[in-house]
């Protein structure tokens, strides 16, 4: 299944070298889990906004169920989320970047 994912921009380094993982590093270069031990995904592509990259993911084999913590304004859209199971950068494509350069940025390293 293809969902989406948006984050920051700061983030796309770390994703396209690591995907989308549960923790985050600290600035004393301790790791935290995130408190919600899931990654979140839409079902349909968001609209472009600053600072924001949209990545579009590939699911497949992964097992992803439907969020039931929150519901989307958009009835056209579902969200989705993968607990305790990071997504690698081989399934992630960066699909939207409307504040960054995309020619400083190689996908796939």
């Amino acid at each position: 299944m293809k969902l989406y994912h948006s984050t920051a921009t700061e983030n796309r380094l770390s994703i396209l070298n690591r995907g989308l993982v549960l923790s985050i590093t600290n600035a004393d270069g301790t790791e935290q889990l995130s408190i919600t031990g899931g990654v979140f995904f839409s079902s349909k592509q968001p609209e472009p906004a600053e600072q924001i990259d949209i990545w579009e993911v590939d699911t497949t084999g992964l097992l992803v169920i439907e969020d039931d913590t929150d519901v989307s304004l958009d009835p056209e859209d579902t969200w989705w989320v993968a607990y305790c199971q990071p997504i690698g950068p081989e399934r992630l494509t960066l699909l939207e970047a409307v504040s960054g350069d995309f020619s400083s940025v190689s996908q796939g390293g």
